[in-house]
């Protein structure tokens, strides 16, 4: 590991883990720390280059999975937070207003599901577990809405008719890789590519 990469590692745990169980949303260091359970976590743990220990990305994961998680996506806070907004309706300043205070967003389905698969090193039960998972945004995208597309969000109390952007490219393509890393070995394509992008010669 490179200097500068132990430096961004040890920054990252100094000020983003704390002792409640998840990771801070946001740090402004010596004047603000905002302790709100937000999916901007669930990078830590679906992205190939991870900061945290192993189980310290099982804990971040089950508050993610308690609080934020739905089969439609991730909640943007959490349903104990009193700024929570349970659903997204109203003029254009109460749907912006909700928009990433408790509303569902479905392209975070996939970054959860990359996250749960790693987290449970690929094993057969956490691939079979996601496939079950992903059985909702499946009906949504044959059934609901529009002709074979995925919603930008849904509500955050009972997510169930999409909302906003009728057909959300990210939220289709993050579902699609997700369920291609159920077809993948332990260590998952996507993160082997990604690695190689940075350690293979020309």
């Amino acid at each position: 590991m490179q200097k500068k990469e132990i430096q961004v590692k040890n920054a990252f745990r100094k000020y983003f883990i704390n002792a409640k169980g998840h990771l801070n949303d946001l740090v402004i260091p010596a004047e603000h720390t905002d302790e709100s359970i937000r999916p901007n976590q669930v990078y830590a743990l679906s992205l190939p280059f991870s900061p945290l220990e192993p189980g310290e990305k099982k804990i971040v994961l089950n508050v993610i999975t308690d609080h934020l998680y739905t089969d439609l996506g991730l909640r943007t806070l959490s349903k104990d937070h009193a700024e929570f907004k349970p659903v997204y309706k109203g003029d254009q300043w109460e749907r912006d207003h909700s928009y990433h205070q408790g509303t569902v967003w479905a392209f975070l389905w996939g970054e959860y599901a990359i996250a749960y698969l790693k987290v449970n090193n690929y094993s057969g039960a956490a691939k079979e577990y996601i496939k079950e998972r992903s059985k909702a945004l499946q009906h949504h995208f044959y059934h609901e809405e529009g002709i074979h597309c995925i919603s930008e969000i849904f509500d955050g109390e009972n997510p169930r008719k999409g909302k906003g952007c009728i057909q959300q490219a990210w939220s289709v393509g993050m579902t699609l890789m997700a369920l291609l890393e159920t077809e993948k070995g332990s260590k998952g394509e996507w993160e082997q590519r990604i690695k190689g992008a940075f350690t293979d010669g020309p």
